[in-house]
Parts: C-alpha cells; sequence; structure tokens
C-alpha cells in the first residue's frame, strides 16, 4: 500500500501546529481535489511525527490502535500512514474529531486534565492520576448527560491493558462538549505508547515466551486506583480492582477480548503491506501478535473468559 501524500495539503489557516502533546503535529485540511479514497474532502486532519528515532514506531502502534480499536466497537480516530513527500516527514495522519465539513462548529474538547487541575501536584507528568477520582467526576457527568462512566472507564482500561499504553495521561482523554449535545466522553486518542513501540527489531529479535511473559509483567497504567500512588498500577492488576470495586465493568471488559487471530492478522498484514521508511516488518509484526494474544489471555483469566 501506499501512504497518504500531505505535500500539497494546506495548513489550518487559524491552528497550523497542535500545542498540547510531545510528538510534532501539524494541523492540515484535506484539499477538495483529493483523489485519495481513504480521507475526506475538506476534513482536518493532524499530522504527527516523531520527535526521536526511538519513538518511530509509534506510527504503528497509532495505526494497529485505530484499526482494533473500532473493531472493538470503541470510538478511536481513524488513522493513516502520511508521507510529506517533499520533506520526507513520515507518521501517523490522524482524523481530527473537533473539526472537519460534518462536525458541528461550536464542538470543543476539554482535556481531562482541566477538570483536575487542583489534585495535579505535577503538571508535567500528570499525577497524582487516580481512576477512583476519575471514576467520580465522569459518574456525575454521565447521570447529568446520560452515559456509563463504568462502561467508559472499564473498555477504556482493558483496551490499554491489551495494547500495552502507558500513557492515558490527564491530557490523552477528555470531553467533548457542544451546546446542543452536551458533555460526552472523547475517543480515545493518542494511542502510541504501546505495543512495544520503544523496542526496534533488533532489541525483538529472538524473544521467546520467558522475555515476553516478563515485558508485558512490566507494563503499567498511567493512571493508579487510589490518588496518593506515585506510579501508575500494572495494567491487569487494575482491571481486576475495578471489576472488584464494580463487578458490572467486568461485562464491558469481556466485550475488549471477543476477537480473533484472523481480525489481528488482517491488521497486522495491511501494516505490513506499506513500503515506507519506517517498515513494519514480518519479525515486528510476529512480535505484536503474541502480545496481544497474551494480553488477551491474561484479561480472559480474571474475567472467567
Amino acid at each position: 500500500m501506499t501512504p497518504i501524500f500531505v505535500e500539497k495539503w494546506p495548513f489550518d489557516e487559524d491552528f497550523p501546529y497542535h500545542p498540547i502533546g510531545s510528538q510534532p503535529k501539524q494541523i492540515l485540511i484535506c484539499p477538495s481535489d483529493e483523489t485519495d479514497g481513504r480521507v475526506v474532502a475538506g476534513q482536518t486532519y493532524i499530522f504527527k511525527t516523531a520527535k526521536r528515532s526511538w519513538q518511530a514506531n509509534q506510527l504503528w502502534s497509532e495505526m494497529i490502535a485505530s484499526r482494533l480499536g473500532q473493531n472493538l466497537g470503541l470510538t478511536v480516530p481513524t488513522c493513516h500512514v502520511g508521507l510529506n513527500q517533499e520533506t520526507g516527514a513520515l507518521g501517523v495522519l490522524m482524523q481530527s474529531f473537533i473539526q472537519g465539513p460534518t462536525i458541528s462548529r461550536s464542538r470543543r474538547l476539554i482535556h481531562a486534565k482541566d477538570m483536575l487541575a487542583r489534585v495535579l501536584r505535577d503538571q508535567k507528568t500528570g499525577r497524582p492520576h487516580s481512576l477512583q477520582l476519575n471514576l467520580w467526576i465522569c459518574r456525575l457527568l454521565g447521570a447529568r448527560y446520560g452515559w456509563s462512566a463504568v462502561d467508559w472507564w472499564a473498555k477504556t482500561i482493558a483496551f490499554d491493558t491489551l495494547i500495552g499504553n502507558s500513557d492515558r495521561h490527564p491530557e490523552n482523554w477528555g470531553f467533548l462538549n457542544e451546546p446542543e449535545v452536551g458533555l460526552t466522553m472523547a475517543p480515545l486518542f493518542d494511542n502510541g505508547t504501546s505495543l512495544g513501540y520503544e523496542h526496534n527489531d533488533s532489541k525483538i529479535q529472538g524473544w521467546g515466551v520467558r522475555e515476553l511473559e516478563r515485558y508485558v509483567s512490566k507494563g503499567t497504567h498511567h493512571c493508579s486506583w487510589v490518588l496518593d500512588a506515585d506510579k501508575g498500577t500494572p495494567h491487569i492488576d487494575l482491571c481486576e480492582i475495578l471489576v472488584q470495586a464494580n463487578p458490572e465493568a467486568g461485562t464491558s471488559m469481556q466485550n475488549m477480548i471477543r476477537f480473533g487471530q484472523s481480525l489481528v492478522d488482517d491488521i497486522l498484514q495491511e501494516c505490513c503491506s506499506y513500503s515506507v521508511d519506517i517498515s513494519f516488518t514480518p519479525e515486528r509484526a510476529a512480535f505484536v501478535r503474541s502480545l496481544l494474544g497474551l494480553r488477551q489471555e491474561r484479561l480472559g483469566a480474571i474475567l472467567g473468559g
């Protein structure tokens, strides 16, 4: 497959660069004469490239998370591989959920960081960050606007566990506010810090079951269960704690592991089919397949399915 070529795409006139996040992000508009059917004319897209070379595989983590999450029924922004042929910049091209021809001009994204400002002692790291407090805030809002905080968080932390996401900090989740609709949870965006992105192909070469299990066991969420913790809770542990505190969360989590190997293989094959400088190799595909399978198995063990 070929990437989406963006060198002729104009910048957003008002906000050409996205100000939040650690990676460089350009805000581009898909031209009206774009012929690639994978993108929408007039739609706003965020073109995100890696700041450092060791973060380059976040491109594939975003792609896989987008495809997998949408197939599991989650609201995750659609992502593509983007390339500026003039500069050589290669990155993820994410469809904006804030601006576009079919999106209300009054829609606004409220980052959770703004809601939690009084408790975040460290604004840079977004800590302390407690799932208990997140649930309390979201329950209040969900009760008013008609959505379930427990269901949303159960699916979110199960999905983050599945992909090994360690970076759902208070700037990577939030709310959409539209006067005509009210307040809803924002899509699950910025999913790149996952799926072993930090290890290049030479690092994972020769990994067996022992290395994979050790790596998966070290994974943590950004948030903890309690507010006074100074680090994130291990992925599986936080899922188990939430189910113990809210048994109904178990059903929501089970929906996140009901997928077959064929779905994963189709997604990985798409990534392998791109001929780009940051290639998604068969070796990396096998690595990601093993990570997803092991985490799916561990989630199933605590959920009884």
